[in-house]
């Protein structure tokens, strides 16, 4: 999950702030926690207090053209 979240960190989709966050709030072997964390942590310095349930599924996230792999 790391190396994911630091691909969205590169092409600016999650601050840095937010893998850093992720990273503290979970365990390596937590890979949703750590996935959550960081929408939450982006979200929230977006001005949103609410999580859309809609970013919780992996494919719309974490898509193949977002990723660019």
């Amino acid at each position: 999950m790391k190396k994911i979240l630091s691909l969205l960190v590169k092409k600016n989709i999650i601050r840095f702030f937010d893998f850093h966050f992720s990273t503290i709030i979970a365990k390596e072997n937590e890979e949703e926690l750590m996935f959550l964390a960081s929408c939450v942590s982006n979200f929230t310095w977006r001005g949103n207090i609410c999580l859309p349930f809609i970013f919780l599924k992996k494919k719309m996230f974490l898509s193949k053209k977002i990723l660019n792999v």
